[in-house]
């Protein structure tokens, strides 16, 4: 009977072990999963942040720049209209 007590203590100390070496693979494997899709979640948000920005910038210059190209076009007929 002793025997048998102490195999099945030495088999569950063994799958213990193989329990936490499992666990511990899996954590590692999941930590590098996490830390690449993290960075490339970070890239993605840094693209889609400069991209926004450069549509920004366009937009403002779409809107906001119209009026004075007006007035130098008005300006420049002004100076032709007096050379004339």
């Amino acid at each position: 009977m002793k025997a048998v007590k102490a195999y099945k203590e030495h088999w569950e100390e063994i799958n213990l072990l193989r329990l936490i070496y499992a666990a511990k693979l899996i954590n590692e494997k999941i930590n590098i999963l996490f830390k690449a899709g993290l960075i490339v979640f970070n890239l993605a948000l840094y693209i889609s942040y400069r991209a926004a920005k450069g549509l920004w910038l366009i937009v403002h210059l779409l809107l906001f720049t119209e009026p004075r190209i007006m007035q130098v076009e008005k300006d420049e007929t002004w100076i032709f209209r007096q050379l004339k």
